[in-house]
């Protein structure tokens, strides 16, 4: 009887799971169509971001969820034709001649979601549609780092106060070819340097994930110089292009040009909306080699404001021998470092060769993909569309830390748990001397982990930093893992055990 009821809940709930999913997509769709009524023939369309009303451009998970859709819809229609954009490849030739874009207000049981059709700068048509936050529990409606639309709304005027921009232009979120050309700017020294950037991002609508690259591409319409700065979450800034190991920022007019070609730049914690700030001169960066290795500082107006003329207490080269002054120009724009769905930290693996070995194998079985840096102990890989990363901190050399995100989550709002889990095994160790005293320190171990312990001398169970297991003590402590983090190697989860219980 017990197992009919727990087969009928569990039927109920998929039910609902399924329901909610089509609330959401008949809402999108409807909108979509709405947006191609009254068209006079089939339109070629972009999607763009859908941000958080009253921001510059900030994104979220749920901003990532809604292209994703949109994009669905849109491809669907007798009346859209998608011109998509991916990793350095054209799906297709055609021009682009609409977008498709969007904001969204986070109410308080519900999400207000505005969408509008541009062709030529122009809004063609506008839908609005609503969801209830209760169909999207799983879904990121914020940045990490703010609590509230308010709060959100704050910090993003606060960036834009600090970098002193006025003029904000919205650019596509994906890499472009290169060679794009655009409209030379007059021969004028007081008209500023007009920059484009384009990034590229495994869930785009520049959001990215832990341990993911910053894929970026600028263009300018003048021979220029140019710099790139990171402000993060807590306010805090750096110059991260030029760098030590590619120097040369020199930008060729109307010319795109991939910025990290020689070195590479990661995201991680902390996360939430982030700032990267672009800007240009026609003349080199004076002192611009003393921001290669220094720390990152507040950033301050004046702190931005120095750094952009050329590093702190530096300058831009005020002429040149034609008697001309230098031109200036930048942008700002808004990324997103998402929050993994599941983190965990584990002591660090004796043999980091058999570690990554282990993990590669494991993935290609599974036939996913596996990425890794020797140099600096760190790597990804996707497995059954989940993203798995790894890194060794600075700050704790002795740990090893696992991000987790389910890409199908994101876009289809599936079960983040299920698909994030691996198989169960067994193992046993040697029996501690003082069984009780090791109880007593195992209960103590767990729970200071935010974990859950139940168990005495004989048996019990266990629940800590993503892995679940029973124990039974006879002569030897035998142990059987019931539930563990996907892809991390049976030999570390045995490893973080056997440390709990004091074994070898």
């Amino acid at each position: 009887m017990k197992k009919k009821v727990l087969a009928f809940c569990f039927i109920i709930l998929t039910a609902m799971s399924l329901l909610a999913q089509d609330l959401i997509s008949n809402e999108v769709n409807k909108a979509v169509r709405g947006l191609a009524t009254g068209l006079p023939r089939r339109l070629n369309v972009s999607i763009k971001e859908i941000t958080l009303a009253g921001t510059n451009d900030t994104t979220t998970e749920f901003s990532v969820k809604m292209a994703i859709i949109i994009e669905h819809y849109a491809t669907n229609h007798d009346m859209f034709n998608v011109v998509r954009v991916t990793r350095n490849q054209r799906k297709n030739n055609e021009p682009t001649t609409g977008v498709i874009s969007g904001t969204y207000t986070v109410m308080t049981n519900m999400v207000e979601v505005y969408l509008r059709l541009n062709v030529e700068d122009k809004n063609i048509n506008s839908q609005r549609f609503t969801i209830p936050i209760a169909e999207l529990k799983d879904i990121s409606l914020l940045p990490a780092n703010s609590k509230t639309q308010e709060e959100a709304v704050k910090q993003d005027q606060a960036i834009t106060i600090i970098t002193g921009i006025t003029n904000q232009i919205k650019q596509e979120t994906v890499i472009q070819p290169r060679n794009i050309p655009i409209a030379p700017a007059a021969n004028n020294a007081s008209q500023s340097i007009n920059l484009q950037a384009w990034f590229d991002s495994q869930l785009g609508n520049r959001t990215f994930m832990h341990r993911e690259p910053l894929e970026l591409m600028v263009m300018a319409d003048r021979d220029c110089y140019f710099m790139v700065i990171h402000i993060d979450v807590n306010n805090q800034m750096k110059m991260i292009f030029p760098n030590n190991d590619d120097r040369n920022n020199f930008l060729k007019a109307n010319t795109a040009r991939l910025v990290f070609e020689k070195s590479s730049y990661m995201f991680y914690e902390p996360y939430g909306s982030e700032t990267l700030l672009i800007t240009a001169s026609t003349e080199k960066y004076e002192n611009i080699e003393q921001e290669y290795n220094t720390p990152w500082i507040l950033a301050t107006a004046d702190a931005v404001r120095a750094a952009t003329r050329g590093g702190r207490g530096g300058q831009i080269e005020t002429g040149n021998n034609t008697g001309t002054q230098a031109v200036e120009g930048e942008i700002r724009y808004t990324i997103n470092i998402l929050k993994p769905h599941e983190e965990y930290r584990y002591g660090k693996p004796d043999n980091m060769i058999e570690f990554v070995q282990s993990m590669r194998s494991d993935a290609e079985k599974q036939k996913g993909v596996f990425k890794n840096n020797d140099r600096s102990g760190s790597g990804y890989s996707i497995v059954n569309n989940v993203r798995v990363s790894y890194r060794i901190p600075s700050d704790a050399p002795d740990m090893i830390e696992f991000a987790y995100y389910n890409l199908n989550g994101i876009s289809g709002g599936q079960n983040l748990r299920g698909q994030t889990r691996g198989s169960g095994f067994t193992f046993n160790f040697d029996r501690p001397g003082n069984i009780t005293q090791t109880i007593q320190q195992v209960r103590s171990s767990i729970e200071n982990k935010g974990g859950v312990f139940q168990g005495n001398e004989q048996q019990g169970n266990f629940k800590a930093s993503g892995i679940e297991g029973q124990y039974r003590v006879s002569e030897r402590v035998n142990v059987t893992i019931t539930d563990k983090p996907v892809l991390i190697p049976n030999s570390l989860i045995e490893r973080e055990v056997k440390n709990y219980f004091g074994g070898r």
